[in-house]
């Protein structure tokens, strides 16, 4: 009998399970984000709702993948505008 095949989690991958709450049974906040250098964006997920299919019942229902060329703008100050390029290297 041979044994199960594992796959490694990449550092991306797993800090984005632990930040998220994906490893807790409540969400970790109703907006959280990530800049993702190896794809030069930044994910933001929003609107957690309950999800019987998830493994914890709750899932993020919106995800916005936002280029290079996108503006954000911080919940914490909202006239402020941010591009997303100047958050990347």
């Amino acid at each position: 009998m041979s044994a199960p095949s594992t796959r490694q989690w990449t550092r991306a991958e797993y800090d984005r399970l632990i930040d998220l709450g994906i490893s807790t049974p409540a969400p970790a906040s109703p907006t959280t984000g990530f800049v993702n250098l190896r794809e030069a964006v930044i994910e933001v997920y929003r609107e957690p709702a309950r999800s019987p299919r998830s493994r914890y019942g709750w899932r993020y229902g919106r995800i916005e993948r936002l280029g290079p060329e996108a503006v954000i703008f911080p919940l914490a100050t909202p006239r402020s505008r941010v591009r997303v390029k100047s958050l990347l290297p």
